[in-house]
């Protein structure tokens, strides 16, 4: 069966951009062997203009440990073809991704606001939010949401020194941080932050 629910996120005021106002509807659709995944279109509107971002959000039917934010060029589809993320979801954890934009720095920015809002919180019984940055232009995306606090840990393929990089690694602080491209270390590591 599916259902359709509206949220409005009220609190935006930890958030990095300062919009004035957004929506965000939900189309949840529960699939085979309890994976809920719910199709997300979020519009945030500013005092000059407004952006729009669909995602997607997959995870078992109850509470979760951790929402992973996947930061990918390829879209959301990711969620239904990569290895990594059924362990993810199989492993407790919900996983986020969305369509990359033009903007795709400020969609990696609002991302946040989707998954960190109270409803969402309270349906997946967690507000802890993991990152997995896939690739070089995926990682110069997240730089600039790397001072947000509501992450908790960070993993990435790879990542270099240069001064942008660095200036966001600087921003991020003393938080876990995690270099793999291993679904199965980024299990066992994910559990060692939560404890």
């Amino acid at each position: 069966m599916t259902h359709r629910q509206w949220y409005e996120i009220t609190d935006l005021s930890t958030d990095i951009m300062d919009p004035y106002s957004a929506d965000c509807h939900y189309e949840r659709i529960l699939e085979d062997q309890g994976v809920i995944r719910e199709d997300f279109m979020l519009d945030v509107y500013y005092k000059h203009g407004s952006d729009s971002i669909r995602g997607s959000l997959s995870y078992r039917h109850g509470q979760c440990d951790g929402i992973v934010v996947y930061v990918t060029t390829r879209g959301r589809d990711v969620v239904q073809e990569e290895p990594l993320v059924e362990e993810l979801i199989d492993n407790n954890y919900a996983v986020a991704a969305f369509d990359p934009v033009e903007d795709f720095s400020r969609q990696v920015v609002n991302i946040f606001r989707v998954v960190s809002f109270a409803g969402l919180r309270r349906d997946l019984g967690t507000d802890a939010i993991y990152v997995w940055a896939e690739g070089s232009l995926a990682k110069a995306a997240l730089a600039e949401a790397l001072g947000d606090p509501r992450i908790r840990g960070l993993m990435l393929e790879e990542y270099d020194r240069g001064d942008e990089w660095s200036k966001a690694l600087q921003a991020y602080g003393s938080r876990p941080l995690l270099k793999t491209s291993s679904a199965s270390e980024a299990i066992l590591w994910l559990k060692e932050v939560k404890e």
